[in-house]
């Protein structure tokens, strides 16, 4: 008798080990920058300070995750901060676009969110930590509210999938 119930305990552990495998799929890391913004990132990120990776957005961390994939996160308030073109999305998007032209970055992919509220660049550009190599780089410019976003999302070692739904996430999340 003993025997059977422990057996039947074994089984129920079993299940719920693999719920909570399955539940757990989506990770959420939490981080705050210095000017006191909150982010919700999908998965687990680590902020990262040694001089490995492009740093594509001043004055923002770094973060990596567990598959070498790069983060970076910028949000800003337009009211505080005197931004060049505001939180106005036309205007940022056009100073993004000269921007790339003037520095010869060829932009491999265009695409706007469904509210119209951010556009999602695919870049490739020359490595500037990788001598003589490319980077493949996903980058959201978005404004909610007063808010203006920055993320960009690469990776030198892996293919990005979905990376424009990645993108999206983080910034409806955020």
């Amino acid at each position: 008798m003993k025997m059977k119930n422990l057996h039947l305990l074994l089984i129920l552990l079993s299940f719920t080990n693999s719920f909570s495998q399955n539940d757990s799929i989506k990770k959420y890391t939490n981080l705050e920058d210095f000017g006191g913004n909150k982010y919700k990132l999908e998965g687990n990120w680590k902020e990262v300070y040694d001089g490995k990776y492009e740093n594509f957005i001043t004055h923002c961390p770094i973060l990596r995750d567990n598959k070498n994939n790069i983060l970076e996160f910028a949000k800003w308030d337009s009211s505080k901060l005197s931004l060049q073109n505001g939180n106005n999305l036309t205007e940022i998007n056009l100073s993004l676009i000269n921007y790339l032209n003037e520095k010869k970055i060829e932009i491999l992919g265009l695409e706007s969110g469904p509210k119209k509220n951010y556009f999602i660049y695919k870049l490739n550009l020359n490595s500037k930590i990788k001598q003589n190599e490319k980077v493949i780089l996903y980058n959201l410019i978005g404004v909610k509210g007063k808010y203006v976003y920055s993320i960009v999302y690469y990776s030198y070692e892996n293919k990005l999938e979905n990376s424009s739904i990645f993108l999206a996430d983080t910034f409806n999340n955020n």
